[in-house]
């Protein structure tokens, strides 16, 4: 008998890919819960909620996609950012502090949990980049950005650049000036 997951473990990934290409959608379906034949991000499960997530994102993807640069989310936005605020985390207040820990974990598992679900395809840059800015927003909220001192708000605010925290299209803003109005105590 003809077992098409074992058939697809033993395949490199251009007969996987063939193979995958001209079968049905449940065996699609086993292969993707197999994890086979769909260039599937690692886990990186050890950074979650650390500093260096998004360059190890980055690195991820350029190890499984040899001729493509990373979506530049990872480096230009999410790296830059998660340094940036690590360095203002000394002038923050305790509840500052441990709001800006709360959203790092709430962005990159959101980050994560897009990914490795297939609702966000890291092949498509501008996608990607949309659907992480749109899920800045409510991890702010989530992680207490309302809660804050107003000092605090403000510093953060202040720490985005300007042309991150305005419109980028219609449909979405990032930053946490984004949030700014959610916000009743915010100056913005």
């Amino acid at each position: 008998m003809f077992d098409f997951g074992k058939s697809l473990i033993n395949m490199n990934p251009d007969e996987q890919k063939k193979m995958l290409d001209n079968a049905t959608s449940g065996q699609r379906n086993m292969a993707l819960e197999m994890g086979i034949g769909f260039n599937k991000p690692t886990w990186i499960k050890e950074n979650l909620g650390k500093t260096e997530y998004y360059e190890q994102r980055a690195k991820d993807f350029e190890e499984r996609n040899p001729d493509k640069k990373a979506p530049d989310y990872y480096r230009e936005y999410g790296d830059k950012y998660v340094k940036r605020f690590d360095k203002l985390k000394p002038e923050l207040s305790k509840e500052g502090q441990e709001w800006l820990e709360k959203t790092k974990d709430r962005l990159q598992f959101k980050m994560e949990a897009g990914l490795r679900s297939g609702e966000w395809d890291k092949s498509k840059p501008e996608e990607l980049k949309e659907k992480a800015y749109d899920s800045h927003s409510e991890a702010y909220l989530e992680a207490g950005f309302t809660d804050l001192p107003q000092e605090d708000i403000d510093k953060i605010i202040k720490n985005v650049d300007r042309k991150s925290s305005e419109m980028k299209n219609e449909e979405y803003q990032i930053g946490p000036a984004s949030i700014a109005s959610a916000a009743p105590k915010a100056t913005g």
